[in-house]
This record gives structure tokens, C-alpha cells and sequence, in this order.
């Protein structure tokens, strides 16, 4: 976009709730650089850690209120992540919105080891690459071959 606009900056925005990985991703690319998409676990990870330092700072009420919203951006993209999004907003404790945190990343850990499954059921004998983030197949030049990215 730069390079075709000749702009002098570029606003991310809400590009970034939710998604505080957004400024290393754009540094890698304006860089030239590979970028790893992080696991679902580092995210759920560092949206325990945002609500813990939200709370630290302005008390549990406050901060509550603050991180709700803060918190149901982190699940977006989620298989379930309406529901989640609906107990989160109704909780009313940093426990409570730390286990529904932890509920979605087991369940998506679940769904998606189902998925492997289910390819490897539906294409035996033929060969299945996983990938970390678009465009790094960790075993190419096979002449048979389904890309399966990690966090679908």
C-alpha cells in the first residue's frame, strides 16, 4: 500500500484489538521478513495477562468493565466465540472470565485436532502438510499434498 500510494503512514486502528501482534506482523513485512502467525494459546495467554494487569491497576469493578470488551476481542474467530463473548460480558470476576478463557482454548484445541483427523480419514494415503501461518508448508515438494493452517 505504501509503495503504491506513496503515503506517509498508515493507521491500524481497531485492526489492533484484540490483536497487539498486528505492529510485530507489519514490521516483519515492511521488513521483508517471514511473520509466524502466534498459537491460539499465546493469545489466550496474553489476554489472561491483559485482564490480570487491567485489574491490578484499577481494582476488579473498574477494571472489569474495562476488560470485557478487551477480552471478547481476543476470541474473535473463534468457533463458539458468540457465546463465550455473551458469558464474558455477564461475568462478573476475573475468575469467571479466566475460565471461559480457558474453556475456548480447549475447545478450539479439541476442534481442531478433530479437523486433522477428519482430513486424515478423508485423504489416506495422501500426504498432509501443517503449516504455522500462510505460505510456511514445513514439508513441500510432494506430489500429492493438503496445506492445513494451524488456529483455522
Amino acid at each position: 500500500m505504501i509503495n503504491e500510494t506513496d503515503c506517509d503512514g498508515i493507521m491500524i486502528g481497531r485492526g489492533a484489538m484484540g490483536n497487539p501482534w498486528i505492529f510485530e506482523e507489519l514490521t516483519a513485512r515492511f521488513d521483508g521478513n517471514s511473520y509466524t502467525i502466534p498459537p491460539y494459546e499465546e493469545k489466550l495467554s496474553v489476554a489472561t495477562e491483559h485482564l490480570h494487569r487491567v485489574i491490578s491497576e484499577k481494582g476488579e469493578r473498574v477494571g472489569m468493565a474495562e476488560a470485557k470488551k478487551h477480552m471478547a476481542w481476543y476470541i474473535d474467530g473463534v468457533r463458539g466465540a458468540a457465546g463465550a463473548r455473551a458469558r464474558i460480558m455477564t461475568s462478573s470476576s476475573y475468575e469467571d472470565i479466566e475460565q471461559i478463557l480457558n474453556t475456548a482454548s480447549k475447545q478450539h484445541k479439541t476442534e481442531l485436532q478433530g479437523v486433522f483427523k477428519k482430513i486424515e480419514e478423508d485423504y489416506s494415503g495422501v500426504f498432509i502438510a501443517q503449516i504455522l501461518a500462510v505460505g510456511e508448508v514445513v514439508a513441500a515438494n510432494k506430489e500429492k499434498c493438503i496445506v492445513v493452517l494451524n488456529d483455522l
